[in-house]
């Protein structure tokens, strides 16, 4: 991926994030803040993926406990 088109689509997600004017900001400030929403979403994305697990195992727990108390 060329750079400039790498700059625009961050320039995207922290123009729409943080509605602010990406291009105003200095090379630091625009460094820490794409920075600081690749921390977020990571946090988010590892929040996504516990509740999905707990739903999968609430999911199963339901379809196989008939299952379970009919062994026992």
């Amino acid at each position: 991926m060329e750079t400039g088109h790498f700059v625009q689509k961050i320039n995207a997600i922290l123009r729409f994030h943080y509605r602010i004017e990406p291009e105003k900001l200095s090379t630091k400030e625009w460094a820490k803040l794409f920075n600081e929403y690749k921390y977020v979403r990571k946090i988010e994305l590892k929040d996504t993926e516990t509740v999905y697990k707990m739903a999968l195992i609430e999911v199963l727990n339901t379809v196989f406990a008939p299952i379970k108390e009919d062994n026992v």
